[in-house]
């Protein structure tokens, strides 16, 4: 994970073109390689506006496979938050230098996202690929 208290992080949100009229922000993580997260507001249809508030969509892919590995909706800062007590164990803003920028914690929400299915998923990802492969051959 690319996140640390002490120093600068490496907040790497990029604007990404999912079709002619949408937009969404990218994520990758190095040890989960192949993978991505798409990040769009709650219609899946821009980056979001406001991510303090505004419900998001944050879907995983693989670049193999052509359709949605999985997505969570997560309804702003607090549902941010929500997701990594639950999964992670505590509340990111409850660190005592207090809350983490909005975009780096959407990006450590993704990143745990994208190394959760990686590791859980690699077998099925693995076969998914093949089954793809095979069928666009000639």
């Amino acid at each position: 994970m690319t996140r640390s208290r002490e120093g600068e992080p490496e907040v790497r949100l990029e604007v990404y073109k999912t079709s002619d009229t949408t937009t969404a922000w990218r994520v990758e993580e190095p040890e989960a390689p192949g993978m991505f997260a798409i990040i769009a507001d709650g219609t899946g249809n821009r980056v979001p506006v406001d991510p303090e508030v505004d419900d998001m969509i944050l879907a995983l892919f693989d670049d193999q496979v052509p359709e949605t590995l999985g997505s969570v909706e997560i309804d702003g800062r607090a549902g941010l938050n929500r997701w990594y007590e639950l999964n992670v164990g505590f509340r990111p803003d409850d660190e005592g230098d207090g809350p983490l920028p909005i975009q780096e914690l959407i990006q450590n929400v993704a990143h745990h996202l994208l190394l959760r299915y990686y590791g859980d998923t690699k077998e099925e990802r693995e076969l998914a690929r093949a089954t793809v492969s095979s069928s666009s051959a000639p």
